[in-house]
């Protein structure tokens, strides 16, 4: 009798959970290109290579013609983002942003200079940035990085 009400109580606790999320995980927005525009720059997103996104706690969605500018944006953005989500450069797939691996450096030419590509493989970003003389970094990297503003937004 115990057992059952173990599961039964666990089976509630899970139904709750989902509830709070909203029935659903967060998924990566669809984005209209040469259509939407990027949520800091206010420019038209047009390259899907460089594209990101987040999610807010709200179910809100954030677009971005540039990786960078997404990372500026939501440290002023009075929505908590829950999900984050970038382009590989190379198959334009989208992957979660903590689960990408990051090329910067000038060889990269995003639309707002900042210079940032997203590989979703790690020995193919290692091969570009050794090929290029750019920096492979990490989710973590990257967000602590000191980004400085590209010419593009000055």
């Amino acid at each position: 009798m115990r057992w059952r009400q173990g599961v039964a109580v666990a089976a509630l606790a899970a139904l709750l959970l989902t509830g709070c999320r909203g029935g659903r995980d967060p998924r990566p927005p669809a984005i209209r290109y040469d259509r939407d525009v990027c949520a800091e720059c206010g420019m038209i997103i047009s390259d899907e290579r460089f594209a990101a996104a987040y999610v807010t706690k709200s179910g809100e969605a954030r677009l971005f013609d540039d990786l960078g500018d997404m990372l500026v944006y939501e440290k002023k953005d009075d929505q908590e983002p829950i999900a984050y989500y970038v382009h590989d450069v190379r198959s334009r797939k989208w992957i979660p942003a903590e689960a990408a691996y990051y090329v910067r450096g000038e060889s990269v030419k995003s639309p707002m200079g900042w210079n940032i590509a997203a590989f979703e493989n790690e020995a193919e970003a290692r091969e570009f940035a050794e090929k290029t003389g750019s920096r492979l970094m990490t989710w973590q990297e990257l967000r602590a990085a000191d980004l400085t503003m590209p010419h593009a937004h000055r």
